[in-house]
């Protein structure tokens, strides 16, 4: 029996009916922000040298230990600004949180605050059963257009299937 393919155009998930005009990105993500973001405790997703700057749709991939995709996240346009104002948004959304997160952004050449617009829990798939058809692949340190990859997209979309509703 065929799965239902997880395609964006049978996604009526999302009210301004933009899913089409947004570019999809694979995302890497540390284990503990990947299950804040699942739980809907993140509300922002916080970056340095960031490029992108619309709204965009995102697999999320889980890191070493997890190392699996599981996550669909719609991002709304990045907020960028100095350190001192992402610290701050940061320090809104987590009390104490300032002075750490200007110790994470010294350095950088730009910073910004991605908000999280929706959060859809999908059928995992490992980086193991992703080797199986793509061999060479390697997840991103920080993300990929998967447009730019189409056979992995597509065998992406085929394989991971939405079991619940979205939060916003």
């Amino acid at each position: 029996m065929k799965k239902q393919a997880f395609l964006p155009e049978q996604l009526p998930l999302f009210e301004d009916g933009q899913s089409l005009k947004r570019d999809w990105i694979l995302i890497s993500l540390m284990p503990e922000y990947y299950q804040q973001v699942k739980s809907g405790v993140k509300k922002y997703e916080y970056r340095r040298n960031w490029s992108i700057k619309e709204p965009t749709l995102a697999l999320v991939y889980s890191t070493v230990p997890d190392k699996k995709i599981g996550l669909m996240v719609e991002f709304d346009a990045p907020i960028y600004g100095s350190h001192e104002k992402i610290a701050q948004i940061q320090e809104n959304e987590e009390k104490g949180s300032y002075d750490m997160m200007m110790e994470w952004l010294e350095g950088a050449m730009s910073c910004c605050a991605i908000p999280i617009k929706s959060v859809h829990i999908l059928s995992e798939i490992t980086l193991d059963e992703i080797h199986v058809n793509f061999p060479k692949f390697q997840p991103p340190q920080k993300f990929i257009y998967l447009e730019k990859n189409p056979p992995l997209f597509n065998f992406l979309k085929e394989r991971l299937q939405l079991n619940d509703k979205m939060r916003t």
